[in-house]
């Protein structure tokens, strides 16, 4: 297994990684990618990708609910960043509306940078979207960002809508398909190919049953997966295998582990 969306690099997390990542492997996850929300985390991201290259790999970027805080500093430091060869992705970045800790037209602001960044960088993007879906496919559709693909991270979309993203991205499912009244996200599971499912933790956030309400790490991502693969059907090694392939078309640098 790959986890594709990891907070490794969360200050919660970040003391103990050595044990986080020994559990991982016992549990069978054998790669992760570390996802920045801002710009120290993006620095530790990458750090922590030259302490575990056989293991992490590091997406850089700018959560929304922190874009307010966005410098034409900050844009100079992501443009070195990605230029390091553990960097896999732009991201996490995007628009939030249902937290609105932004104002909505710098989330945009930003969320259009950071799509023009990954561009220039030739690097998927990864795009984290909330109760946004209208405004996060016009900014995409402007600026041509569906051609960087990557990864539409916890999507939460109607099926129809993630069928369409599934055209260019691929679709991240993280525990919340295991909660008792997540039939939403299930139904996303159901709608969307196999070929275009990556599983995430989103660690430490979002724990799947049976850890709901505690702190997530990529050793749970096996609950995910076992959810995923009785939705579609298969057993759980045969979708471990694709979801493995899925996640090195994603990413594609990611293969250099």
């Amino acid at each position: 297994m790959i986890d594709a969306h990891t907070h490794l690099n969360d200050p919660r997390m970040l003391p103990h990684v050595s044990d986080y990542i020994n559990r991982m492997q016992v549990a069978g996850v054998n790669k992760a990618i570390v996802v920045g929300y801002d710009i120290d985390s993006s620095e530790t991201a990458i750090k922590l990708a030259h302490e575990y290259p056989d293991i992490l790999r590091a997406a850089v970027g700018v959560h929304p609910h922190d874009s307010k805080d966005f410098t034409d500093s900050q844009m100079h430091k992501l443009v070195q960043m990605v230029k390091d060869n553990f960097v896999v992705a732009v991201g996490e970045t995007g628009l939030d509306f249902h937290y609105d800790n932004s104002p909505r037209y710098i989330q945009k602001k930003v969320f259009a940078d950071l799509i023009k960044l990954a561009q220039d960088a030739e690097l998927p993007l990864v795009i984290h979207e909330r109760e946004a879906t209208d405004d996060a496919f016009e900014i995409m559709n402007n600026l041509s960002g569906w051609e960087t693909g990557g990864h539409w991270h916890c999507c939460t979309t109607t099926p129809e809508q993630a069928i369409e993203i599934s055209s260019n991205f691929y679709i991240g499912i993280a525990g919340w398909v295991t909660f008792k009244k997540s039939e939403n996200i299930r139904d996303i599971v159901r709608a969307i190919s196999i070929d275009k499912i990556l599983l995430e933790t989103d660690c430490p956030y979002i724990s799947p049953v049976p850890f709901r309400g505690k702190e997530n790490e990529p050793a749970y991502l096996k609950y995910t997966a076992e959810k995923i693969a009785e939705i579609k059907g298969v057993d759980f090694e045969t979708l471990n295998i694709i979801t493995e392939q899925n996640i090195s078309f994603a990413f594609p640098k990611i293969r250099d582990i």
